[in-house]
């Protein structure tokens, strides 16, 4: 189907800790996760969700850390909660952002 502003799409990061090459500007507390927004997955979110908003589509942007306290388990963690938000809402897009690499 088209895509249209009406839809609404739903961003979440399964692995939402994930973030990217160190610099001063932040502390990573394991190898590239960082609980800081500004530096990690959150962010790409953050920015999908101002884009698609500024374009007039309607857009949840879930920002839990289902990867805390260890990525085992993100993926089934991250899954209820989707699937919980499919109950309440009519959903068009779903969409699981991850880094490529660090």
């Amino acid at each position: 189907s088209d895509v249209c502003s009406s839809d609404l799409y739903n961003f979440y990061t399964s692995h939402t800790s994930e973030s990217f090459k160190a610099n001063e500007k932040y502390e990573m507390y394991k190898n590239y996760r960082s609980l800081d927004e500004n530096y990690n997955i959150v962010k790409i979110g953050n920015v999908f969700e101002e884009s698609l908003t500024e374009m007039g589509f309607n857009v949840i942007h879930n920002s839990e850390y289902f990867d805390l306290p260890s990525t085992t388990g993100a993926y089934k963690r991250s899954r209820v909660k989707v699937e919980s938000i499919l109950e309440k809402n009519n959903i068009s897009t779903i969409i699981d952002v991850h880094r490529d690499a660090y």
